[in-house]
């Protein structure tokens, strides 16, 4: 008997039971086709024996990438040279009372700014250095009460970066009121009677010169015997004539002042005896 499509023998036979056949195809909702007797589990076909497998090499691991370098860093510049200052106008090195006043002015330069100093320094004489806001300087030593002498002003300055540049002096003497012209006198004579000068051979004279502002500013005397060329008269003021010959001799000394010009002459006139 036939039952469903499956055959069955009775007696001692063996039972083989028969799948039915492929149902038609099956319909899901997601339009996806199924077959039942494909079974998704099998497995893969081998290729045919003449062609040759070809293994997948293995790929090496690439070496990590160096990290970026930093940028290197850039450094500013540092200024390092100095400035340097000089005289732009000066007054002359001796004043008198008359024009005592000093006027001096100065130039800067630096080798990166155009703009000036950063600071100033001015130092007069010993004094302590004050700030200064400009490149002039001047004083009037009637208003100052500068004492008589030489004094001197000091000028340095710095740039931006702190550079100090060497530093820039201007001296000057400071003189009192012009005094009279020179004057020679005569201290002691190697006669005993101005009114009948004689002396032997050898005679010594002593001289003073007198000036009001004193030898230190620049006051030489000389002294000529019997017309021949001048000569200077030592500082102790004192000339000694040896071997001198019989008869008339006359001696003229002056002093020299270099701010007020030379003495009116002292002439002196004596007779040597035989």
């Amino acid at each position: 008997m036939v039952i469903a499509g499956a055959l069955v023998v009775t007696g001692a036979a063996t039972a083989v039971a028969v799948s039915p056949e492929p149902a038609a195809e099956l319909a899901h909702d997601n339009g996806v086709r199924e077959y039942p007797w494909f079974d998704q589990g099998a497995s893969a076909v081998a290729p045919p024996a003449d062609v040759p497998v070809v293994e997948d090499e293995p790929v090496a691991d690439e070496p990590d990438a160096a990290p970026d370098e930093p940028d290197e860093a850039v450094v500013p510049t540092q200024d390092t040279t100095a400035p340097t200052l000089a005289w732009d106008r000066t007054d002359a090195p001796t004043t008198r009372v008359e024009d005592r006043s000093v006027d001096l002015a100065w130039t800067f330069a630096d080798d990166v700014t155009t703009d000036g100093p950063a600071q100033t320094l001015v130092q007069l004489d010993d004094g302590d250095a004050e700030l200064w806001a400009s490149a002039e300087w001047s004083t009037d030593p009637d208003l100052d009460d500068l004492a008589d002498g030489e004094h001197t002003v000091t000028v340095t300055a710095s740039d931006e970066a702190g550079n100090w540049s060497a530093p820039l002096t201007y001296s000057w003497v400071q003189l009192p009121p012009a005094g009279a012209t020179p004057e020679v006198t005569l201290d002691e004579a190697p006669w005993a009677d101005d009114a009948d000068p004689v002396t032997g051979p050898s005679a010594t004279f002593e001289l003073f010169t007198h000036y009001d502002l004193g030898p230190e500013y620049g006051v030489e005397t000389f002294f000529s015997l019997d017309g021949a060329p001048a000569e200077r008269v030592g500082e102790d003021g004192e000339l000694t004539f040896d071997g001198l010959a019989a008869g008339t001799h006359t001696l003229s000394v002056h002093a020299i002042s270099e701010l007020d010009g030379s003495s009116a002459p002292l002439v002196l006139t004596w007779v040597v005896a035989d």
